[in-house]
């Protein structure tokens, strides 16, 4: 049977592969055939059976490797339940077979983010930034921290991720920190990063527009300040 799924596969005859893995577990069951049959799956374009096979794998306790988790996680995500592959990777880390580096942690925080649990992937997104070659990660981090209105945290993950460099776009990440300045009311500093962020061609104009949008912002703020202060003498 295994020769016979052998010559299926090389002629391209994966239905026939398919069929033969079949007999194979029923008769002879081992990892090997699961794992030959969830590639057979992926080959025939067949990704929920590929997935329901993986998780028959993960239920069964015969994922024992950092890549089976790690593909397992993906499936999930690409079936659209990214809750379900955080879940698979959690454990996995804590079994200590997904390896503590940034693939990990990474993939991790994308299946929260995916499944809207912004304060979950938080952890994952620190820890990936911590342990990544370069500062995307740190670049993520200072997103999500925007999205939860931490504008300190933002501005030192943005800080980080330019100092740990490899970044696609450092005018971009300049750009983040002014507005995580502006949005503290640090406005000189958010003038300065915005300055920082003209130095180049793909975000000079914004910069220079962002500019212009905090001198509003500071107006707006005096003219707010002012105002209290008369309430204030009013009894207002």
């Amino acid at each position: 049977l295994q020769l016979l799924s052998s010559l299926y596969f090389d002629q391209g005859r994966y239905q026939d592969v398919e069929e033969l893995l079949r007999r194979l577990l029923t008769h002879f069951p081992s990892k090997k055939y699961w794992m030959q049959l969830a590639a057979i799956y992926v080959e025939l374009g067949r990704y929920d059976l590929a997935l329901a096979v993986q998780e028959s794998m993960f239920e069964q306790h015969l994922l024992t490797e950092h890549r089976e988790y790690i593909t397992l996680a993906q499936l999930y995500l690409n079936g659209g339940v990214p809750y379900e592959a955080a879940r698979v990777l959690e454990a996995g880390l804590d079994a200590g077979i997904v390896e503590d580096a940034a693939e990990g942690w990474e993939l991790l925080a994308s299946s929260y983010l995916q499944a809207h649990e912004y304060a979950l992937a938080l952890p994952a997104l620190e820890r990936a930034a911590a342990k990544s070659s370069d500062g995307e990660s740190y670049v993520r981090l200072g997103e999500a921290y925007l999205g939860e209105e931490r504008w300190e945290d933002a501005r030192r993950a943005f800080a980080s991720a330019l100092a740990k460099g490899g970044l696609d776009d450092a005018g971009e990440v300049h750009v983040l920190i002014g507005i995580a300045d502006a949005s503290a009311g640090r406005f000189e500093d958010a003038k300065q990063a915005f300055t920082a962020a003209q130095k180049y061609p793909a975000t000079a104009e914004m910069g220079k527009q962002r500019i212009a949008h905090v001198e509003q912002q500071r107006q707006l703020a005096e003219e707010e300040a002012v105002l209290e202060v008369y309430k204030a003498a009013l009894g207002m």
